[in-house]
């Protein structure tokens, strides 16, 4: 599993489009590629499937650690449905929610200042639609 961020993509891949260079590194070996693309979401590529979703809306107020609550928060996702191993099959609701679930993270995580990501109650009552960013996501 790769993540990287479309930032991180350009510099690595200036001739390619962050699509074009998860195609790339997807076909290098891992079972998935992540792109957090900031405001607009996240991309992601797993065999055959390519898949964006649409950033969760907030006041920002600091994206300091929004890159690794994404991650932390595809990982919790991926391993709360048994779906952690090195033989990755995702369907694409199941890749649509974990994009979603990380995003979320991200963006509860940019709505207040530091490097404070969500608890998982928190993550659950904005999953649930009962908190304040709420956004529900299908499979949680």
């Amino acid at each position: 599993m790769v993540k990287a961020s479309n930032a991180d993509l350009a510099w690595l891949y200036p001739d390619l489009t962050y699509e074009s260079a998860a195609e790339q590194i997807l076909g290098e070996g891992p079972s998935l590629v992540v792109v957090t693309l900031g405001a607009l979401g996240a991309f992601g590529a797993h065999r055959d499937l390519r898949l964006g979703v649409d950033a969760v809306q907030v006041h920002v107020v600091d994206t300091i650690g929004a890159g690794d609550a994404f991650g932390a928060g595809l990982l919790a996702w991926l391993h709360d449905h048994g779906a952690l191993h090195p033989e990755l099959r995702l369907e694409e609701e199941e890749l649509k929610a974990a994009l979603d679930f990380a995003c979320l993270a991200a963006a509860l995580t940019c709505a207040r200042a530091g490097a404070d990501p969500p608890w998982k109650a928190e993550m659950a009552a904005a999953s649930s639609g009962k908190g304040p960013h709420s956004r529900p996501a299908d499979g949680l």
